[in-house]
């Protein structure tokens, strides 16, 4: 019974690491991050950081400079 509760275990955090490292991205993370109009659209600031990264941030309130990717969405203006 002791190896099926280790293997069990070791299944849980193994599976909880992975989804603490799943990429999740995050529009205006930190404040007002769009610019004005122009003739491409609105410019919208991301960032794609792991959800543990922002599960952290998220309880603290405190920024941590951890991220895979960021860039600029550009959406269309009607």
């Amino acid at each position: 019974m002791t190896r099926r509760r280790f293997a069990i275990t070791l299944t849980v955090v193994v599976v909880v690491f992975a989804l603490l490292a799943v990429p999740v991205k995050s529009i205006c993370p930190y404040g007002p991050c769009s610019s004005a109009p122009d003739a491409q659209g609105v410019h919208r600031y991301y960032e794609t950081a792991p959800f543990g990264v922002l599960l952290i941030e998220t309880v603290s309130g405190v920024h941590l400079p951890i991220r895979y990717d960021s860039g600029e969405d550009i959406e269309p203006v009607d």
